[in-house]
């Protein structure tokens, strides 16, 4: 039951991406101001575990990068530099204009959402490497460009055997990438005989950071993001998050109705019930509590994108995420991909206990 839930969210947390045109074109190339790339990721592509140890020794032009370069600009600069194979596979997909891939036999797949600035390749069930990029906004007007490419260990594909995890100040005056060594985030150091995970956002702006120990419970540390860099906020196990969600969320959305009720199985798993989900019946409901998030997944069964049609329309589907913040404060927030095709952000806000016998399901 737990691995299917694992599996499932997986999957489905990639859904609500959608299309877009005009992706920059062209290969980020090192210029004369510029550090030149090592002879090897001329002649072939780099390891996880070869670039951390090279890549603060450089800086990368961004060609045509201007004042709001978007996700995959920046990777194909990033990429100019330090060539991988995980990074290549995701421009190649970039290049033909699609956002989403999903591979439902492996439980992972690709994902650009240009809108967030964010960027993945998850291959799943498998030894592949994996990539997490995201782009942050600053207030002085740059930009904050962060990503951790990792090869899973054999034993354990949560653990990195290999890894490297880099963050850049983009500066749009010289539209250069400067290497970032000391934040919160970079600065984190795991308790002992326990190894690290990332997870950048693919709903909001604040990334976890997960230390896992050797019976493999994890704690996450959530790093709020304030508009220049992270700060940790709180930390907790999923265990306790998942208890901290039990109760009854809406939208604060009136024009998009949403409701459920979250409760616990006989096995300590969150499971959504009571759902009212855009006056759409007979949705599929899966909740799962694992890595940091609190996911509850509202699937039509008749959702599934085939293989072979990568850039047709999703049906109705939803995505909902937790965390929980400062002082122990819950905050919720949805994406939903609607009939009609277009997509949807929102908050979400637990209905007080007192409330919950009285609330119209």
């Amino acid at each position: 039951m737990k691995k299917y839930l694992f599996l499932l969210a997986c999957v489905l947390t990639f859904v609500g991406c959608k299309q877009k045109q005009g992706q920059t074109e062209g290969v980020a190339a090192a210029t004369d101001s510029v550090q030149t790339a090592p002879s090897d990721s001329i002649q072939g592509m780099l390891t996880p575990a070869d670039i951390s140890s090279r890549w603060t020794n450089k800086t990368i032009q961004v060609p045509d990068g201007g004042a709001q370069p978007d996700i995959i600009a920046l990777l194909r600069a990033f990429h100019g530099a330090w060539p991988t194979e995980t990074a290549n596979v995701l421009l190649g997909m970039a290049s033909d204009k699609v956002t989403r891939q999903l591979n439902p036999d492996t439980g992972g797949g690709m994902e650009i959402d240009y809108k967030k600035g964010f960027a993945t390749v998850q291959p799943g069930d498998t030894d592949d490497d994996r990539l997490f990029t995201a782009v942050w906004k600053r207030s002085n007007g740059h930009r904050l460009f962060g990503i951790w490419l990792y090869t899973p260990s054999a034993d354990n594909r949560s653990k990195a055997d290999g890894q490297a995890l880099c963050f850049y100040d983009y500066d749009p005056s010289n539209a250069t990438l400067s290497p970032e060594t000391d934040n919160a985030v970079s600065r984190f150091q795991p308790s002992k005989d326990c190894y690290v995970q990332y997870k950048f956002p693919d709903m909001g702006r604040d990334m976890l950071v997960g230390e896992t120990d050797k019976d493999y419970h994890t704690k996450w540390h959530v790093f709020a993001y304030d508009g220049t860099t992270f700060k940790e906020e709180t930390a907790y196990t999923d265990e306790e998050l998942a208890k901290a969600v039990v109760g009854l969320w809406k939208s604060t959305d009136p024009k998009l109705p949403l409701t459920f009720r979250v409760s616990l199985d006989e096995e300590n798993w969150p499971v959504a019930t009571d759902c009212s989900i855009y006056g759409v019946e007979d949705w599929e409901v899966v909740a799962s509590a694992f890595e940091g998030y609190f996911y509850v997944i509202e699937q039509n069964p008749k959702g599934y994108l085939d293989d072979d049609e990568e850039q047709s329309k999703f049906t109705p589907s939803l995505t909902c995420s937790f965390l929980l913040t400062k002082d122990g404060r819950l905050t919720g927030g949805y994406h939903m991909m609607l009939p009609s095709g277009k997509e949807h952000d929102g908050i979400m806000t637990m209905v007080k206990q007192s409330q919950l016998n009285d609330y119209a399901e």
